[in-house]
């Protein structure tokens, strides 16, 4: 059994408690002085997390009202130095320029900038609106089945452009910066915080202090186009040297464009003379390095590019990685290893291009990166043909009439190949039955049937090459032709008939099911040589394969191939009209032939 508790016992201890405290708080106070925390020494030449964190812990006493810690409690410096420089505040703000141009086109851009990274948030480039997408048949009947039948009304998307707004080269996310620079190895991750701001004319200047290094960021706004210059700078502010790694990057989130077909987004670079891309997916699990000259890099996708060209030759590395962030990507100039004197200042002078990828307003401003518009092996072909388009435009002022206008004359140019082509495929097509002949008679003997082949063929001058080798000769001009309408921006967003953007697909699917038929009536049309029962099966499925590719492909596209089959359809046709020496065939003498022929055999039957 325990004994019941002593009131007067508990008064006692909770009384000695008491006055052990006060005794405690009065000795602290008014008899004992603590000796000051001596400051951790942090070598001024250290430039990196360690420096960092040493100063964060010299400094936990320091706290940032405004949320922003890498101003001061990642900052090296003294505390006493700190004290009097308040912390960074976030800062936005907004600059324009450009103007109509003489056509009447809005070639302004919209530009908003924060000082979280020195970096602009937008770039609206006011002549083109965002990417949109319009319903076609297929998807207008897959949501009406899936829907129960109630599909409502059907909107044809005639050629009214949804207003999407400006379009904005700038896809970066919140706390993302567009233009991040490095000082050592934690790279162009550590480029994070807000920078202090300098406005004068035009000019938009950023300030920082990283450890012992200020940086700044220079921008540099034009009263029109896309060009603006920028100026990165590394101070060493230490009073001792530093070792320093600049680093320049471009980095953007990348996310595939609206209703568009195949990678767009893309990191880009021209290293001595070579111009080298890569799509996200390449970078995903490890990155590009490249060495030598830098001419130019940047991030962009089909049409637009943002990117960085050197005012003075640079050598260093270029490095294509996956920046940090969802989806984010970039192109990083590293230079070599410098080291900085006390007051030391190494500099980076760039003209930055933040627009479309339109190859004239990029050589007329003496810009390298005009190689961004990039045709691949058939570039040779497709430039004088991207030119000869622009001047029928400046012509007829509709880049759909345009189209069809460039194919005729293309087609015009390859008549004599094509012609060529078709005849000896019809020669070939009439020797058929001799070939299966000799077929027959030789069997298994390859040699002695393609010897006596080839003297069939050469009694009556036809050359198996002739069918294939003139549309061989073809190919670069319709690979060329591609490249031109797949690429050029002069197309984005263009209408044209029921066709509100040239650049995207048919909104109905009319031109692929029609450029279908076509391809069926060319092959009914067309002579061929091959008695093969699976080669032909497969021909008679390429019009149907053909038509499902082009539902993907641009309208632009679609409509010049569908032009260009009308017009193979009129010179077959013009063909089978004609004799086998290629003159027409006179109908009235080929009649009278015909009934001298049946005189002939009734009289031959009446005897």
């Amino acid at each position: 059994m325990q004994p019941s508790p002593d009131p007067e016992q508990e008064k006692r201890v909770l009384t000695a408690v008491v006055l052990s405290v006060l005794v405690l708080w009065i000795f602290q106070s008014f008899v004992f002085e603590p000796p000051p925390v001596p400051p951790v020494s942090v070598p001024q030449q250290a430039v990196g997390p360690l420096a960092e964190q040493a100063a964060e812990s010299s400094t936990a006493a320091v706290v940032d009202v405004n949320g922003d810690d890498d101003d001061s409690a990642r900052s090296a410096q003294p505390l006493e130095a700190r004290k009097l420089k308040p912390p960074t505040p976030p800062i936005e703000l907004e600059r324009n320029w450009g103007d109509l141009d003489e056509l009447g086109v809005d070639r302004s851009t919209a530009s908003r900038w924060s000082n979280f990274g020195g970096s602009p948030t937008t770039l609206q480039i006011r002549a083109y609106q965002e990417a949109y997408e319009l319903d076609w048949l297929p998807t207008w009947l897959l949501k009406g089945f899936t829907s129960g039948f109630d599909w409502g009304e059907f909107d044809m998307g005639w050629p009214e452009l949804p207003s999407t707004g400006a379009v904005n080269i700038v896809q970066g996310q919140a706390g993302e910066v567009l233009f991040p620079v490095g000082i050592d190895s934690d790279g162009i991750a550590a480029d994070l915080g807000h920078y202090r701001v300098k406005e004068q004319k035009n000019v938009l200047l950023f300030e920082k202090e990283r450890g012992s290094v200020e940086v700044s960021k220079r921008f540099s706004l034009p009263t029109e186009g896309y060009l603006l210059d920028y100026l990165v700078s590394f101070k060493n502010i230490s009073a001792q040297p530093l070792e320093l790694i600049p680093q320049v990057g471009v980095a953007d989130h990348m996310k595939p464009a609206v209703g568009q077909f195949g990678s767009q987004s893309e990191v880009w670079a021209q290293l001595n003379g070579e111009v080298e891309s890569n799509p996200p997916d390449n970078l995903e699990d490890e990155a590009r390095r490249f060495d030598g000259p830098v001419d130019w890099f940047g991030v962009g996708d089909r049409y637009f590019l943002v990117a960085l060209e050197p005012t003075q030759p640079l050598n260093g590395q270029l490095v294509m990685t996956r920046a940090p962030g969802n989806e984010r990507y970039g192109a990083v100039y590293q230079a070599s290893s410098k080291t900085l004197a006390p007051g030391e200042v190494v500099s980076f002078a760039f003209r930055l291009y933040a627009g479309p990828k339109e190859l004239d307003i990029l050589e007329d401003a003496g810009l390298k990166m005009a190689s961004s518009v990039n045709f691949g092996m058939f570039g040779v072909v497709a430039l004088p043909i991207l030119a000869f388009l622009k001047f029928i435009f400046s012509l007829v002022g509709s880049w759909g009439i345009s189209i069809i206008l460039l194919t005729v004359c293309i087609k015009a140019a390859l008549f004599p190949l094509s012609q060529k082509s078709y005849r000896s495929m019809k020669g070939m097509q009439k020797l058929q039955p001799e070939i299966e002949k000799l077929k027959e008679k030789h069997g298994d003997d390859k040699e002695a049937m393609n010897r006596e082949m080839m003297a069939l063929w050469k009694e009556h001058g036809v050359n198996p090459l002739g069918g294939c080798l003139p549309m061989l000769l073809q190919m670069p001009i319709w690979f060329a032709l591609y490249r031109v309408l797949w690429n050029s921006v002069e197309l984005y967003q263009t209408s044209f008939l029921y066709f509100a953007d040239l650049s995207l697909r048919d909104p109905l699917g009319v031109f692929p099911l029609v450029l279908g038929v076509t391809m069926w009536l060319q092959q009914k049309m067309t002579p061929t040589a091959s008695a093969d029962p699976m080669q032909q099966k497969i021909m008679r499925m390429m019009p149907l394969f053909f038509s499902v590719i082009m539902f993907t492909l641009p309208a632009g596209l679609v409509l010049y191939i569908l032009v260009n089959n009308v017009l193979s359809i009129g010179q077959q046709w013009l063909i089978h009209r004609s004799n086998d020496d290629g003159e027409p065939v006179d109908k009235a003498a080929s009649d009278g032939a015909n009934k001298a022929g049946a005189k002939a055999g009734k009289s031959r039957k009446k005897k």
